[in-house]
């Protein structure tokens, strides 16, 4: 009788392990759950997993999420059940592993999320990695697979050992890392802007806002990346104060991609706000709370092409028409209304714009600025000088820049997005040429 007592309760114990997770664990393991105040925590301690309510919301909605485990207040980089929340008032809502492999968040029997995995190595977990990400893998030893990681299917939040990717295959994107924004501080559902990597394959950084007709329209850009800081953003150095890395080709299987990774003990990260604001946050280990380090579009003249085209945005938040140009509407400009921008005083023919090779062309020079975008990168142009004899030689060409770190950048359309920086703050502002008739401007 004692033995059968002995092996009933052993199996009782079985059981309720196989369902029940203990709080603030390393793994969750195949047919084990997380449900109500169940956690998982990194090696580390940085980074936890479990369910959570919006801070700001009713209480009503539950989400599983990756947490900053040090930060004073909650801080969510990364949501599964973003646009399907459960009930918390629901009788059970829980995160499971399957015995197929599939990460699963469950109301009830109901499945609200899935990782969409399945796979036959057996001996699932999911563990929390200490840079956050969050791991899904089967097998072990030599047979161990890789099923699926969060880091591939980013919320709003770029963290260090991400990767911001864009990868093209005859003029056509194949993939594209994108970031979403929460729809509101207290709904992490996917919001009106989007953060990602140029598709034209220029390497910039773009914000786009989701219009009401649908459409994505530009909201902001970075600029293009030059010596490891990004043109828009001169005044932080973001290789050597976070990090930043660009590697890859756009046309091969990896694609061209920004890596963060971090350089010291402080936590950081960039969050795409509700509004469209791109946001650096260290946090300040003293306190847990949150200080912000940078973040744009701030002013009107970070936003996208304020001025129109054809124009430049000073610091003041001032649009004035470059050398050369005249607003297309003075009415709307002296207004302050400038969308439409400025055109040519007079059209340039072929043989204006090369009067001369030898030194008689007239170029107006723009210096400290946020070059335009749409430029034509010129890869077999390797100085100055043959950067701007090759405008020359083409009558397309409006403009040109050359610098170490750009290289030889061309121009052939209207002028868009060019913000004049404060002089003298930001020394690593670029300067482009500007085709034109005044000779003064050389």
């Amino acid at each position: 009788m004692a033995r059968a007592t002995s092996a009933a309760l052993a199996l009782l114990i079985f059981l309720l392990c196989r369902h029940v997770h203990a709080d603030a664990g390393t793994t969750l393991s195949q047919g084990q759950s997380l449900a109500g105040n169940d956690k998982l925590l990194s090696a580390n301690g940085a980074f936890s997993l479990s369910f959570f309510s919006p801070r700001g919301g009713d209480g009503s909605r539950m989400y599983l999420g990756v947490m900053f485990a040090k930060a004073a207040e909650p801080t969510v980089p990364w949501v599964a059940n973003r646009d399907a929340p459960v009930s918390a008032t629901a009788s059970s809502y829980s995160a499971t592993v399957t015995d197929s492999g599939d990460l699963r968040v469950m109301e009830g029997e109901r499945v609200v999320w899935q990782t969409n995995t399945t796979s036959s190595a057996g001996n699932f977990t999911l563990t929390i990695q200490d840079t956050g990400n969050l791991v899904l893998a089967g097998g072990s030893g030599a047979q161990a697979v890789h099923l699926w990681q969060s880091f591939d299917y980013p919320a709003d939040t770029f963290l260090p050992g991400m990767n911001i990717t864009l990868a093209r295959r005859g003029g056509a994107v194949v993939r594209q890392t994108l970031f979403r924004s929460w729809r509101s501080p207290d709904d992490p559902a996917p919001g009106n802007f989007t953060l990602g990597q140029d598709p034209l394959g220029s390497s910039q950084l773009f914000i786009w806002r989701r219009s009401e007709d649908g459409k994505d329209v530009t909201h902001w850009r970075s600029g293009q990346w030059a010596k490891g800081s990004f043109v828009g953003i001169p005044y932080r150095p973001l290789n050597g104060l976070y990090g930043f890395q660009l590697s890859g080709d756009p046309s091969q299987s990896n694609g061209l991609y920004y890596t963060f990774q971090r350089f010291n003990s402080s936590q950081y990260r960039f969050v795409l706000q509700p509004n469209g604001t791109e946001t650096c946050y260290q946090l300040v280990d003293a306190t847990g709370a949150w200080e912000v380090v940078w973040s744009q579009p701030t002013l009107p003249c970070q936003a996208y092409n304020t001025c129109g085209p054809n124009a430049e945005c000073s610091a003041a938040d001032h649009c004035t028409c470059l050398r050369g140009f005249e607003p297309k509407s003075e009415a709307e400009y002296g207004s302050g209304v400038w969308a439409q921008g400025c055109v040519r005083s007079s059209q340039l023919t072929c043989s204006e714009r090369n009067v001369s090779m030898s030194g008689g062309d007239a170029f107006a020079v723009l210096s400290g600025v946020k070059l335009p975008d749409l430029a034509a990168w010129e890869s077999a142009v390797i100085s100055a000088d043959a950067c701007r004899q090759w405008c020359l030689a083409n009558c397309t060409c409006n403009a040109y820049s050359y610098s170490g770190g750009t290289g030889c950048l061309t121009w052939a359309h209207e002028l868009l997005d060019i913000y004049q920086f404060p002089s003298g703050q930001f020394p690593n502002g670029q300067g482009f040429r500007l085709q034109t008739e005044d000779k003064d401007y050389r």
